[in-house]
């Protein structure tokens, strides 16, 4: 068995919030290898969503012993050949290593404008209720990212064979307001994918759907996430579709005081025929589309 690089590595990092009763967070150990798939479980109010503005760089730690991110490359290229039931995407040739960024460093130093740049350039984020701005159109909600990045014909192919696959290209003109919840959600997921980010944050992305519609969303997320090589960190309050999905669980546990959540985690070993096995499905899965 190998061990995959890390693309997140946090050890004893803190959050308080002293509003009512007080709340606060230790995060003693949580380690994520590249490529995987893991999902935050956990009682409500536990501080599951806390946990991924921390890991987002939008919410800022009380005290932070390590915490490094560690994104490689600069994200992925449309195929030549490209087919319709299919992100016809492939990596960029790995000569560029991986870059060590010490987000507990740029906490301290108040370089919000970095945190900013990163979360833009290496990360996707959906949100229960879509997240979306409601003054833009689907298309340019989708494209945001890529526009940003100055990613050209590469994000807009992207975006095209997303909006196909999610079923939403006859959305592609409507503002949010005109759209269902599982339409906005699925937007939402191609809004946070169409950059091809190394790592992708999900708050109970399916939460709002009826649970036949949120297996489907959830297996074509997942399916895409991973036809795009991206990490996925997910908030969920349905630990089985995530277990069926692929997702290791990462558990936050409330102490008996009921103050206090603690989390926990760092990565197996990878099997690379159990990993190798897992893509084969996500391809397939994604031809079927």
């Amino acid at each position: 068995m190998t061990q995959k690089p890390l693309i997140l590595s946090l050890r004893d990092v803190h959050f308080s919030r002293q509003q009512g009763a007080g709340f606060s967070l230790h995060i003693q150990e949580f380690a994520v290898a590249r490529g995987q798939c893991v999902a935050l479980i956990g009682a409500s109010g536990c501080g599951k969503s806390t946990t991924l503005d921390i890991l987002a760089g939008i919410l800022r730690p009380t005290r932070c012993g390590e915490f490094l991110f560690c994104p490689q490359g600069a994200g992925l290229l449309p195929q030549p050949e490209s087919s319709p039931h299919r992100l016809s995407l492939h990596k960029k040739p790995s000569q560029q290593a991986s870059t060590v960024h010490n987000l507990a460093a740029l906490w301290d130093k108040g370089h919000s404008n970095a945190l900013a740049a990163l979360r833009l350039a290496h990360m996707g984020y959906v949100l229960q209720t879509g997240g979306l701005l409601p003054f833009l159109p689907v298309g340019e909600q989708i494209l945001l990212g890529c526009t940003l990045l100055n990613q050209g014909e590469a994000g807009v192919q992207r975006a095209k064979e997303l909006a196909h696959i999610l079923g939403i290209e006859r959305l592609l003109s409507a503002y949010p307001a005109s759209l269902s919840v599982g339409e906005r959600q699925r937007v939402a997921i191609a809004k946070a994918l169409a950059s091809a980010p190394q790592l992708v944050l999900a708050d109970e992305p399916t939460a709002a759907l009826d649970p036949r519609n949120a297996q489907t969303v959830m297996q074509l997320f997942t399916d895409l996430a991973r036809s795009l090589g991206c990490t996925v960190i997910m908030v969920t309050h349905a630990p089985d579709m995530a277990h069926k999905m692929g997702f290791c669980p990462a558990p936050m546990h409330i102490t008996p005081a009921g103050d206090s959540a603690i989390i926990q985690y760092s990565p197996a070993p990878i099997n690379p025929a159990a990993q190798a096995l897992q893509a084969a499905r996500s391809e397939n899965a994604l031809c079927d589309k």
